[in-house]
């Protein structure tokens, strides 16, 4: 996240001073959630009534569940997160997936050349985090007594971070301070480089290691905090293969897998050559629950973040999405026009 984005002012205030100004007054009454801290909060059909859950397919097979809000909800959580994500001033430079200007990018490159890439994943994550390890992280954070018990509520489904929440991925790093610390001084102990993405742990080395060790020992870390290693997403990369970290190949440098760069591709030509309509029902038939038009910008910001804007190919791809893009909705300008029989009176 970049820092410009966030409205600095409105996050100079104590948490205590901003959570009464801008979430007890301005956002519950404005939005009408009032009716969610009532005594049958625990409900979990009342809970439910703001959340909407769907399944998607995970990198490495199998589904996801996730727990999206509402967007009244939605647009409250995501002024906590841009509250907390500003204010909690720890870091150990370890964690390099939603906080102030890193990304995965910058994580990645702590382990390109490297003799040895271990990736750990962490199951369960977030269901994984419940509401007093959220209050107690935040506490110490925030040097504060207490929590209020309906801020807890607002970020919390069924007693734990929900999938799909904005504030989830913010509070999942508060809490995570303590074990990352740990598992920091445990590599600097074992000559081990050590970042987290969310749930992905990676870890590399040029030295000679008992990696069956190695992985015992941050397992034995981890299960302190209550999370649980996922033993068959465990990946060791040697350097004669290819590494990744986070979905980025890391051998040499930091680079996109050749299948991205191909499925971009793809996905263009068939735009270009095809139509609107065959590249969006072939692209659906691959991913039914994205939207074609974000997801292809999305790839293509992902594209320029890693290869650089000055990249000749990010160019091409930025420029051929533009140009479809605006043939697109000039097509669906004009056949609405057509439709409404206005079109001589616009062109």
């Amino acid at each position: 996240m970049d820092i410009k984005e966030l409205d600095i002012e409105l996050f100079k205030l104590p948490f205590e001073n901003w959570y009464n100004k801008e979430i007890e007054i301005l956002d519950l009454v404005q939005h009408d959630l009032k009716s969610m801290f009532v005594s049958t909060l625990t409900d979990s059909k009342l809970l439910d009534h703001y959340y909407y859950s769907f399944k998607v397919l995970k990198k490495r097979g199998g589904l996801r569940e996730i727990f999206a809000p509402t967007f009244e909800l939605k647009e409250v959580q995501r002024k906590i997160a841009d509250y907390l994500i500003f204010n909690k001033k720890q870091n150990l430079n370890v964690s390099f997936g939603f906080e102030l200007n890193t990304n995965m990018v910058a994580g990645a490159m702590q382990h390109t050349n490297k003799e040895i890439v271990l990736n750990l994943d962490i199951k369960d994550f977030f269901k994984s985090i419940n509401k007093k390890m959220i209050g107690e992280s935040l506490k110490r954070t925030f040097n504060i007594d207490d929590v209020p018990w309906k801020f807890l509520e607002i970020v919390t489904l069924h007693g734990y971070l929900p999938t799909g929440a904005p504030s989830s991925p913010v509070l999942s790093n508060i809490y995570c301070y303590d074990m990352d610390l740990e598992l920091l001084k445990f590599s600097k102990e074992y000559k081990l480089t050590y970042t987290r993405y969310a749930d992905d742990l990676t870890f590399s080395t040029n030295e000679k290691i008992n990696k069956k060790k190695i992985v015992k020992l941050i397992t034995d870390i981890t299960k302190k905090y209550y999370f649980e290693i996922n033993t068959e997403k465990t990946k060791v990369y040697n350097k004669s293969y290819r590494q990744e970290v986070t979905g980025l190949v890391v051998n040499e440098k930091v680079n996109l897998k050749r299948e991205f760069r191909y499925d971009l591709k793809a996905l263009l030509y068939n735009w270009k050559k095809y139509g609107y309509s065959v590249a969006e029902k072939k692209f659906k038939e691959k991913y039914p629950k994205k939207n074609f038009i974000s997801t292809v910008k999305g790839w293509i910001e992902f594209y320029g973040m890693v290869k650089g804007k000055e990249d000749p190919q990010f160019k091409k791809f930025n420029n051929a999405f533009v140009s479809l893009h605006r043939t697109e909705t000039h097509i669906a300008t004009f056949n609405e026009l057509l439709k409404n029989n206005t079109v001589d009176e616009q062109f």
